[in-house]
């Protein structure tokens, strides 16, 4: 499929993050352009992590449009999907790719899995070790791991194995607390020793008003 040509880095990045210093932008802009560059060479691979480092320094649409096609001529159909998906969220409606960006997407969609992550109190996700911008991942067939970290930092994971066309549900939450040990158990006193008998017996007479012991 023949997508439309790439925007320019001028017009791109001279409407991008209003905070971006000027050697961001100056930076950026020769990313956009070695972007340009290695996509007129054939190098897609190339071209798509030129336009991402551009993005990064200074977020524009036109540069998520040019990474994600560049994504799909190098065959990279996840890659693609997933920046064409951020695309269409961040571009606006008015924005000229929009239409060609949900037609690739349609067209992907049919030969990928997608997994709708649903995380509570869970932070830093990540499907197959990368970060993830939404909730919604487009990954290719076969077995998929999400795992991110609970408030007390443990690991939580979840291994998901999908076909082209699933669209699947993963929760990813933390795990029950540990059960509170039982109380200590009262220490039992150790019984009394028996009484001991008396020395002698007590006489039952008396010897001049007094007991006598024998």
């Amino acid at each position: 499929m023949l997508l439309s040509a790439v925007a320019s880095a001028p017009t791109a990045l001279a409407q991008g993050r209003s905070t971006a210093t000027t050697a961001e932008r100056k930076q950026a802009a020769r990313d956009f352009a070695e972007g340009d560059r290695a996509f007129r060479e054939g190098d897609y691979r190339g071209a798509a992590q030129a336009y991402e480092r551009a993005y990064h320094r200074v977020p524009h649409h036109s540069a998520l449009w040019n990474a994600a096609r560049s994504w799909h001529r190098a065959g990279e159909l996840a890659k693609a999907a997933n920046l064409y998906a951020q695309y269409l969220r961040e571009a606006p409606p008015s924005a000229r790719d929009r239409n060609n960006a949900q037609k690739a997407l349609n067209e992907l969609s049919n030969k990928l899995a997608r997994l709708e992550i649903h995380a509570s109190d869970v932070t830093d996700v990540k499907v197959d070790g990368n970060p993830i911008t939404a909730s919604s991942v487009f990954v290719t067939p076969g077995e998929h791991v999400v795992q991110g970290q609970t408030q007390d930092g443990a690991a939580v994971r979840q291994a998901q194995t999908v076909q082209a066309g699933d669209v699947v549900s993963v929760a990813l939450v933390p795990p029950p607390p540990a059960p509170a040990p039982p109380p200590a158990a009262e220490a039992t006193p150790p019984p009394a020793p028996p009484r001991g008998r008396a020395a002698g017996r007590r006489s039952s007479s008396t010897s001049k008003g007094r007991s006598r012991w024998r």
